[in-house]
């Protein structure tokens, strides 16, 4: 199996070229994003790829690292940086998923964005999220649901589909297949409050949007 690191850094460019999918729910969520931020905040993303949305929410908090397992998403993440917002630095770094968080450092919000179905074990990494976050802080992800009500006929070819193409280096080495219910069931369980979901965009499969504040 090819490792991920190994896999993203080949696409990173192409990666990094590709245009938003959906530009209006891209928008739309980066504002719903901001509208939970505050000026005090400490904020982290993880797998943050080429580092577009943690340079545009950098200006809404206090200090924003963000983390990738791709050297060149890394890479192309601070030459973006340099090149439009060297006002609001973000601090990124290369780590894994479950890496990316410094023993006895507290997050405000920790973002996901298209990674939790990319994770060997998503449930771990959410009580990881979980430690790291205190009550009342934020978890925000957006993670298409492959596996969503609706999709049968559409499930059924990608999983045929998808591990043919990991084959040849042409899928990521995890995928995961999730419903939007098993996946709020899971961020639940966390130790989270799901407080706002939706798909964005409308189409299949849909990418579903939580914010999640972390119980007390």
């Amino acid at each position: 199996m090819t490792h991920p690191a190994t896999f993203w850094n080949k696409i990173a460019t192409k990666y990094a070229q590709d245009p938003v999918l959906d530009e209006a729910a891209y928008n739309f969520t980066c504002e719903r994003s901001i509208s939970y931020l505050r000026p005090g905040f400490r904020a982290l993303e993880i797998g943050c790829g080429t580092g577009p949305t943690a340079i545009r929410l950098r200006p809404h908090v206090s200090t924003f690292e963000a983390t990738d397992i791709s050297e060149a998403m890394i890479d192309i993440a601070k030459g973006r940086q340099t090149q439009t917002a060297p006002d609001h630095q973000v601090s990124f770094r290369v780590a894994s998923a479950p890496d990316s968080f410094a023993d006895g450092i507290a997050y405000d919000a920790v973002f996901a964005h298209s990674l939790l179905h990319l994770v060997p074990d998503p449930e771990a990494l959410l009580a990881r999220v979980a430690q790291a976050v205190p009550p009342g802080g934020y978890f925000i992800s957006k993670t298409p649901c492959l596996g969503a009500r609706g999709m049968a006929l559409q499930s059924a070819a990608m999983r045929v589909m998808i591990p043919l193409m990991q084959l040849i280096g042409k899928a990521p080495p995890v995928v995961r297949f999730f419903s939007t219910e098993g996946l709020e069931a899971m961020i639940t369980r966390a130790g989270f409050d799901v407080v706002e979901a939706g798909s964005f965009p409308g189409g299949k499969p849909p990418s579903y949007y939580i914010v999640a504040r972390r119980r007390g």
